[in-house]
């Protein structure tokens, strides 16, 4: 009998510290509206390419990367067309994973747009500005 309370205590006692380790939930409003902050912040840009001018949108990462602790480095060989690099260094336990994408877009031409092109506007279900939509995104498996 001794040992089953044994076992019993032990086993509350883990379960216990095993969930007091949980890290808490997201806040999802909070990120969904600071995503969609940053995604019609980006969307105000001009970057058409040509001339492609993306080091508007490379600042405006860089220093939200800033702010959360994240180093970030630019790197250009063409002073209005940078590149930002950041890094997030894991543990090794797992593969890593490359988040990559690029900030021109098409040109467009306003006079065919019932609103600016570079002026997200939302509806019921999502934000839109014309071409602004066609920021890439791409996630590799490093």
């Amino acid at each position: 009998m001794l040992w089953r309370t044994c076992i019993v205590s032990v086993a509350a006692v883990t379960s216990a510290t095993i969930l007091a380790q949980a890290p808490p939930a997201p806040d999802w409003p909070r990120l969904e509206a600071e995503t969609l902050q940053h995604f019609q912040a980006l969307l105000r840009f001009d970057t058409s390419n040509p001339p492609g001018n993306e080091k508007l949108a490379a600042d405006y990462l860089k220093q939200v990367l800033d702010r959360e602790g994240i180093p970030a480095q630019i790197f250009a060989l063409e002073p209005a067309r940078p590149n930002l690099v950041a890094r997030l260094k894991g543990s090794g336990r797992r593969q890593p994973i490359l988040l990559m994408g690029h900030t021109d877009v098409v040109t467009v031409d306003p006079a065919k747009w019932t609103f600016p092109p570079s002026a997200p506007r939302e509806t019921e279900d999502m934000s839109t500005a014309a071409a602004r939509s066609t920021i890439g995104r791409t996630w590799w498996p490093a």
